[in-house]
């Protein structure tokens, strides 16, 4: 961090005490040791944020009419900038939130 977000940071945590909100929020003892099989859970949180993100994006320029929807979404893909990036990974990331899913259940009932 150079000087200039280091010293707000330390105002910051002088008057919110961002230290121990992170210690509460990051610092959580996990039984039995870190593995691979506990960051499902982390991985789907992501993944939905990753959704809602790009969500918001393409609403932005998303008309949901019968008449307006094709056109709009050929808009996204061709004219905005890096808009045919945001729908693939709005598009991927639908999926892979499904297939996370589907592991972290089939993880916890099996």
């Amino acid at each position: 961090m150079n000087r200039l977000s280091s010293t707000v940071y330390h105002w910051l945590d002088a008057r919110l005490g961002l230290d121990e909100i992170k210690s509460i929020v990051l610092d959580e003892p996990i039984p039995g040791g870190a593995r691979w099989s506990t960051v499902f859970g982390s991985a789907l949180l992501f993944l939905f944020f990753v959704q809602a993100f790009t969500g918001i994006l393409l609403t932005m320029y998303y008309v949901p009419t019968a008449d307006a929807a094709h056109t709009s979404v050929s808009y996204i893909q061709k004219e905005i900038t890096r808009g045919s990036f945001v729908r693939g990974v709005h598009h991927w990331g639908s999926t892979m939130l499904i297939v996370v899913l589907g592991v972290l259940v089939a993880q916890v009932f099996l």
